[in-house]
């Protein structure tokens, strides 16, 4: 397909020209292009104005067009009906509609890439700008002037309600969960599920359980949803394996050394390695990834596979750019509302994981608190759900011991709620499978 400027105006005639007196092929465009990629001011105008005439809920011909562009005081800037009638006269075939709207997008998007470059080249020969900083812009500029991967509209009052009565009406007739389902069970109660759009910062200190925990998550949601797990800190063999004996239950020692394997821990080795390989589950360990890069490999995925949720292990380890070297705090506020946006220009719920600060180790109860996440401000401001991961048999465990390694009570403290209740979950964690299960309570 060509792009280049000679033809564009010719693609912006032909599809304007089939739009104003066709709600068919308005249809068959719709979410595909919006008024600032046409290259002229007075096409943005008539484009904009088809919009607005089948947002008004008439039909599309060319009087309540021209009557809306007079409303406007816009019929003498687009040339009068005399360039209406000239756009009608040069209608493409509606078979082509969608040939000229991706080709009018495409010469769009150059030109913006077009406009960033120059606009970087600019401030390379006026500012004293290191190598590295130049590549930051670079990448972020490039991607933000990409085009968004959902084309969201607005959405009239009435729409909107229809929705939320289904939404009601599911939970009246016992569907109480409308996000992603985590499989466990308080777990999915108190947050209906992970839902699309949400950032969900799940914190704690070393050695909680965290990672296993967003492990088991990834697991359970990847048997028929797909998911993208960043492992900053962990090679993903050893993401693996880890998985593998959750799933077998198979002690974390016996994968690392097989040598202490019986027959039947191969046996269920061997059966665990078929579940995994089943598992709609991508995994990227690239280590100190940049948040550019991160982004465009979650969008890049996104629109060739299709992901329902993004796990990103951790956030602290997540670089953003050489400018924030003497501003930490400034560097995390720029990540957590980065992927707050992702989440919300995907409509995927994303999961980061968090480090909380040593301030909890000083303290008589260990027991987190929204201001022992590291850098907490910006994070707090930007997350949906927070929730803190806390294993009270760990700090018990340093002057005893578990040698029947026996599951633990793990609390999920959720500390915020954007849309639905705070509280604490309990699940029940085995240390020697990294498996987390619902908690039952003992009965006495």
């Amino acid at each position: 397909m060509e792009n280049n400027e000679s033809n564009v105006l010719e693609y912006e005639t032909a599809l304007l020209g089939k739009l104003i007196n066709s709600n068919e092929s308005f249809d068959k465009t719709k979410g595909l292009i919006l008024h600032t990629d046409f290259s002229i001011k007075k096409h943005q105008i008539i484009f904009k104005t088809i919009e607005d005439v089948v947002d008004r809920g008439y039909s599309l011909e060319q009087k309540p067009i021209i009557q809306l562009l007079k409303e406007e005081k816009n019929l003498d800037k687009i040339g009068g009906e005399e360039y209406i009638n000239f756009l009608v006269s040069e209608a493409g075939l509606h078979s082509n509609m969608t040939k000229y709207a991706k080709s009018i997008v495409e010469t769009s998007r150059l030109r913006e890439v077009k406009s960033q470059v120059k606009s970087i080249l600019l401030e390379m020969s006026n500012n004293n700008i290191s190598a590295d900083e130049v590549l930051e812009k670079v990448e972020m500029k490039i991607i933000s002037s990409a085009r968004d991967i959902r084309v969201t509209e607005f959405k009239k009052a009435r729409e909107i309600v229809k929705e939320v009565i289904e939404e009601i009406q599911k939970k009246l007739a016992g569907e109480q969960i409308s996000g992603l389902k985590t499989e466990f069970i308080d777990l999915d109660k108190i947050t209906t599920g992970l839902h699309g759009g949400d950032l969900i910062i799940l914190a704690a200190r070393p050695s909680m359980g965290k990672t296993a925990l967003a492990l088991n998550i990834a697991a359970n949601i990847s048997k028929d949803k797909k998911v993208a797990f960043f492992s900053i800190e962990m090679p993903s063999k050893q993401i693996v394996n880890r998985l593998i004996g959750l799933t077998g239950f198979i002690p974390s020692y016996k994968i690392q050394d097989p040598k202490y394997m019986t027959e039947s821990d191969k046996q269920k080795f061997s059966i665990a390695s078929e579940k995994i390989k089943k598992l709609n589950l991508y995994i990227d360990d690239s280590p100190g990834i940049k948040l550019s890069e991160l982004v465009w490999k979650a969008k890049r995925l996104f629109k060739t596979s299709g992901i329902d949720l993004i796990i990103i292990d951790y956030l602290q380890l997540i670089n953003s750019s050489s400018s924030y070297k003497t501003n930490r705090q400034a560097e995390v506020a720029t990540i957590s509302r980065t992927l707050k946006k992702l989440a919300r220009e995907l409509e995927v719920p994303v999961i980061a994981l968090s480090q909380l600060s040593r301030q909890v180790e000083k303290r008589e109860s260990k027991i987190p608190i929204m201001s022992d996440i590291r850098e907490s401000g910006a994070i707090e401001q930007d997350a949906d759900l927070i929730a803190f991961v806390y294993r009270e048999a760990y700090y018990q465990l340093k002057t005893q011991t578990n040698e029947n390694n026996d599951p633990q009570k793990i609390q999920m403290i959720i500390g915020k709620h954007r849309n639905g209740p705070t509280g604490v979950v309990n699940l029940s964690f085995n240390p020697n499978y990294g498996l987390f299960l619902d908690y039952i309570k003992e009965k006495k």
